[in-house]
């Protein structure tokens, strides 16, 4: 048995459009909104799973930055 994997956010029912990134490259690390980011945290499905939503968290922090340069990512799957 072959199972292919597939980009969650690619085939997920709701996500946002276009796919957001979810790192943001600076040096030094500043945290800051309005800085570019890319995508690069993944997130992989088989078939035995639907992937009902994909979302990448760009909440700040109380002091204006993120709390990381990674943003988290939420997916939601359900079985087949």
């Amino acid at each position: 048995m072959t199972a292919t994997l597939q980009d969650a956010a690619l085939t997920a029912a709701q996500r946002p459009e276009p796919t957001p990134g979810t790192w943001q490259d600076s040096e030094p690390p500043t945290f800051l909104p309005g800085q570019t980011a890319t995508r690069l945290d993944y997130f992989f499905v088989n078939d035995r799973v639907q992937v009902q939503s994909y979302a990448v968290d760009t909440t700040l922090a109380p002091t204006g930055q993120y709390a990381s340069d990674h943003f988290p990512v939420t997916v939601t799957v359900m079985a087949r």
